[in-house]
């Protein structure tokens, strides 16, 4: 089972703003994870994304810290249940 986590942030603390989000996503435990996306759109940088499957290389992401000049966050956390875990699948998509 995913989970995805929507999040507007004035500008301000970053910090505090990943703090919140990483709280929520730890409260989706038990679900139990297999990889990760975060999408951030601001007034400077439309669409920065980050994907991975490893918590750690996301809790350490830069792309966090664009969120200084306020904007919206798309959190998604996957749960493989058919899939084996690949870089494609680990959301969220944007037309590449």
């Amino acid at each position: 089972m995913c989970g995805i986590i929507a999040y507007y942030h004035k500008i301000g603390s970053w910090k505090e703003a990943k703090d919140k989000l990483l709280v929520v996503l730890d409260a989706q435990e038990h679900r139990g994870k297999d990889s990760y996306g975060v999408l951030i759109s601001n007034p400077n940088e439309p669409f920065l994304r980050f994907r991975t499957n490893d918590l750690e290389k996301l809790k350490k992401a830069r792309l966090w810290e664009s969120l200084k000049q306020g904007g919206f966050v798309l959190l998604h956390n996957r749960a493989a249940t058919s899939t084996h875990v690949i870089a494609k699948l680990t959301h969220p998509f944007i037309n590449e």
